[in-house]
């Protein structure tokens, strides 16, 4: 009987220890359930699919877009208003501005409750209007971070075209009665051979402009800026002269670029000072030998209208003309070349066309540029000038040459005449025009208006200071 209980007793125990070992065991695999379930989405967390979009590479379809969001913001009367006064600046010379200089520029002002917009943010109030006309990418901060670090000269610019009534003319344009359309330009845009520029308006709707005849009323053009160049912080070389930095680049003016055109030789000005030979220049210096006289440009305009435009749409505003100066001089026994680079980007080319004055479109400019000293001796008789139209694009190069004549007295009395040859390759970009060349001769006027010469497309006069 003893033994029965016992054996009972064992089996309650039995059942008991095998309930316990059932709970636990249960436990443990719903805490090990449960740990396994919570790792997903740690992981996900912790590692999470990368779908950030790329930037946009195409210059043009930033372009495209940008555009698109500028001609549905014009349709505010501030937008409007802040473009023509922030382009009439003319920070460089011509009716522009950089989109990354004026990003938070105030169009609406602050109020006391510090209400207002910043160019930015009117455009960024335009992308869902855009998104419901437009089946390409739309998303705002994207296209923003593209232009910044793809797209670093992209520029808001109101050409001076005036059109058929100078009353049109950029400076002109009444910002309260009239809204203008918004174009871009492609990569690929080519004085000659584009026909037509690609526009929009408030509402989206798509306009083919004719690209080679201005058009009668202001248009907004988005197109990469000429006259300034943007230099990747990351690059070893620092410009001078910087006139905007943002994080990933140093913005300054052609002019102060330290990799453009070609230098003089300080030694080499100083020995050219000297006593000037042709009878205009020898009169000059012997007058008052303390007085150093030198070349200088006068002026200079476009034959025509029509001379400009081979050279510069009207969308891209006035013409960036650099004219490079390729003479000889004489050293250690031998003749050696040179060059000298001088630019002309500020305004002045172009103006509006009042009716029956289609012919007169371009004004005279007033330069006044110093060359240089010009020695008979060192330099000999002729020196070539060459102009080019900057557009830009990738880096190349243009082979100018002429030849050279030296007269020389020998001490018998005998003349002898040496005819050289300078040649040279100066830098050029693949986007440039050839506005052409000239020949100066040494003993043309330089009194009264000095002497004018021609390339066929543009005319300049050279005098002496």
């Amino acid at each position: 009987m003893e033994h029965n209980i016992e054996n009972r007793e064992l089996k309650e125990n039995l059942n008991i220890m095998n309930k316990k070992i059932i709970y636990y065991l249960t436990f443990i695999l719903i805490f090990i359930s449960g740990c396994g379930k919570n790792e997903q989405p740690e992981t996900a967390v912790t590692k999470p699919e990368n779908n950030t979009p790329e930037l946009i590479n195409s210059k043009t379809l930033i372009a495209k877009e940008f555009a698109k969001l500028v001609a549905s913001s014009v349709e505010d009367g501030d937008m409007r208003k802040f473009i023509k006064e922030t382009s009439v600046k003319q920070f460089d010379g011509d009716y522009n501005f950089l989109f990354v200089q004026a990003e938070n520029e105030q169009v609406t002002p602050l109020t006391k409750s510090g209400a207002g917009s910043t160019f930015c943010e009117k455009l960024k109030s335009q992308n869902g209007k855009i998104q419901t006309k437009s089946t390409s990418f739309t998303d705002f901060d994207l296209l923003i971070e593209s232009i910044k670090k793809n797209y670093p000269l992209l520029q808001i610019a109101v050409p001076n075209t005036g059109g058929a009534d100078e009353n049109n003319s950029t400076e002109n344009w009444n910002t309260q009665e009239y809204t203008p359309l918004v174009a871009f330009l492609h990569e690929d845009f080519n004085e000659a051979t584009t026909e037509y520029i690609t526009a929009y308006d408030v509402d989206g709707n798509e306009y083919q402009l004719d690209a080679k005849n201005p058009p009668a009323n202001p248009v907004i053009v988005i197109s990469e800026n000429e006259r300034v160049i943007a230099v990747p912080k990351t690059k070893a070389e620092k410009p001078k002269a910087v006139i905007y930095e943002t994080e990933s680049y140093s913005y300054f003016l052609r002019e102060t670029s330290p990799s453009c055109g070609s230098s003089i030789l300080s030694d080499l000005l100083n020995n050219i000072l000297k006593a000037l030979k042709t009878p205009q220049r020898k009169a000059l210096a012997e007058d008052n030998p303390q007085i150093k006289r030198r070349d200088i440009i006068l002026k200079a305009k476009f034959v025509d209208a029509d001379a400009l435009h081979e050279v510069e749409s009207w969308a891209k505003g006035q013409p960036e003309v650099a004219l490079t100066i390729l003479f000889t001089y004489k050293e250690g026994g031998s003749i050696k070349s040179n060059t000298i680079l001088k630019r002309f980007s500020d305004n002045g080319w172009y103006k509006g066309c009042g009716f029956l004055n289609l012919g007169k479109c371009v004004t005279v400019k007033e330069l006044n540029v110093p060359i240089m000293y010009w020695d008979l001796t060192n330099n000999g008789n002729f020196m070539k000038y060459v102009f080019i139209e900057e557009d830009g694009g990738s880096n190349t190069s243009y082979k100018i040459s002429y030849n050279n004549v030296y007269e020389e007295t020998t001490v018998n009395g005998q003349k002898t005449t040496t005819t050289t040859n300078a040649s040279i390759d100066i830098p050029k970009e693949n986007n440039d025009d050839i506005i052409g060349e000239a020949i100066v001769n040494f003993a043309d006027p330089v009194l009264n208006g000095g002497t004018r010469y021609s390339t066929g497309l543009l005319e300049f006069w050279i005098g002496i200071e």
